[in-house]
């Protein structure tokens, strides 16, 4: 996959950094507490560091989530930045309401992942009712669209006429309108059939 980026004929230094991540549901690496651990290739008898662009990122929840009961606060107080507040999701989603975030988890994105978990838990009366909701809203958007465009072409019908009404030439009322030349030329035989 890391090569695969280039085209026949590339040099290497062209490659994109790479990035592995292993999200585990278990402990892997048993000798430490840290929950993310970030993995470089290197020599193995000098230790020296071999294709720095490629990593591989390990993140074990049971280690995050460990000593947290079942209180929102413990998981709150782990949570120092991004990472940790996306394993707070994944980890204890099951005490977050989106309706009612701390802080240090109010954010759009939880918000919205919170949303489709949600959707995704629908029992399937709920799915029903939730897909006729939203082909109701997507009916309603339609057609106040429709209503608007309706509007504006009335709208510009009637500047179409006061221009007529007063000479301007067929042109520029196309331009200031948007309407065509032969629209506007049935407005012209309407107002002079007006004036008979």
């Amino acid at each position: 996959m890391y090569t695969q980026q280039l085209k026949e004929g590339d040099d290497y230094s062209k490659l994109n950094k790479t990035i592995g991540i292993h999200i585990l549901n278990f402990t892997s690496i048993t000798d430490t507490d840290k929950y993310h651990n970030v993995f470089n290739l290197h020599e193995k008898d000098t230790g020296r560091k071999y294709f720095s662009d490629i990593e591989l990122h390990t993140i074990e929840l049971n280690k995050f989530a460990k000593g947290a009961k079942e209180d929102i606060s413990d998981i709150v107080e782990k949570v120092k930045n991004a990472l940790d507040m996306w394993l707070a999701f994944l980890t204890r989603h099951d005490l977050l309401n989106k309706d009612n975030l701390p802080k240090e988890l109010d954010n759009k994105d939880l918000k919205k992942a919170l949303t489709v978990l949600e959707i995704i838990n629908f029992t399937k009366e709920e799915r029903e009712e939730y897909e006729d909701r939203l082909k109701w809203l997507r009916i309603e958007t339609n057609t106040l669209k429709k209503a608007e465009a309706r509007g504006e072409a009335r709208r510009n019908i009637e500047i179409a006429k006061n221009l007529l009404l007063d000479n301007v030439d067929i042109n520029t009322i196309m331009r200031a309108t948007g309407l065509i030349i032969e629209e506007i030329e049935k407005l012209k035989t309407e107002i002079e059939d007006l004036k008979k």
